[in-house]
């Protein structure tokens, strides 16, 4: 059921991306990463992150340092696609703990990992090589994604059926923030989802989760390590990963 909800909002969401996006301009020049300052000024970033989660297999809250990595995927005319890789945390599922960005010189737009085509859902939690396949022009990533960091503020809010959507996008300082949440008939928020972007660092915290606090988690103090030291982690978790990093 969790599966088929987060495929319902992710549909939601989309819809309400297309309809905007329609006015939004392509950007004019290829880039490189390092034109946006709210992202990482390299193709593969090596993370660690506060990360507070339920895990449901062992029925505890858990608090713990984890490893995370930004990977490269493709460059395209007007922009390049990331993968946000987080390392298996308890029973949260792929589509929680790959996430894809669609990033310009101006804009990051988190990418959903379904499309609808010919009546069908084409899904690609962590499928890189669909995904691209799929979303093959910089049209079709917009198109499919929601822009979670750019300079100007903005705030959305559409009904689809009985379920409301709601994002907002609000500059503090340095920072940018993303927050998207949508509310069931009933009043309650069904599930929602933050970024927190800094200039000059990129992405400093994530969370996702559902109503009632429900399979939550939460990123913070996101920050950059060495290919070695990432390494070295995953090797304690898992060595067969570890040997792999190269």
């Amino acid at each position: 059921m969790i599966k088929k909800g987060i495929l319902l909002v992710m549909l939601i969401m989309a819809s309400v991306s297309m309809e905007n996006s329609g006015k939004e301009e392509m950007e004019s020049d290829a880039i490189t990463i390092e034109e946006n300052s709210y992202f990482f000024n390299d193709d593969r970033v090596y993370l660690e992150a506060k990360a507070e989660y339920d895990d449901r297999i062992h029925s505890k809250f858990v608090e713990e340092f984890v490893c995370a990595e930004m990977r490269f995927v493709k460059q395209y005319e007007q922009g390049s696609v990331y993968k946000l890789v987080i390392e298996p945390l308890g029973a949260l599922t792929d589509e929680r703990l790959n996430i894809y960005f669609y990033v310009t010189n101006s804009k990051i737009y988190r990418l959903w990992s379904y499309v609808y085509q010919e009546d069908k859902v084409i899904t690609f939690y962590d499928d890189d090589e669909l995904l691209v396949k799929v979303l093959d022009t910089d049209e079709k990533l917009i198109n499919n994604g929601q822009i979670v960091c750019q300079d100007e503020e903005m705030e959305c809010e559409r009904k689809e059926g009985d379920i409301e959507f709601h994002f907002a996008i609000r500059e503090q300082g340095k920072q940018i923030g993303y927050h998207s949440w949508t509310i069931t008939p009933n009043g309650e928020v069904y599930y929602y989802e933050r970024f927190i972007w800094e200039e000059g660092k990129g992405l400093i915290e994530f969370s996702s989760g559902y109503r009632a606090e429900r399979d939550p988690l939460y990123l913070t103090e996101i920050t950059q390590i060495s290919a070695r030291e990432y390494k070295r982690r995953l090797y304690m978790l898992q060595p067969s990963i570890g040997d792999h990093i190269y």
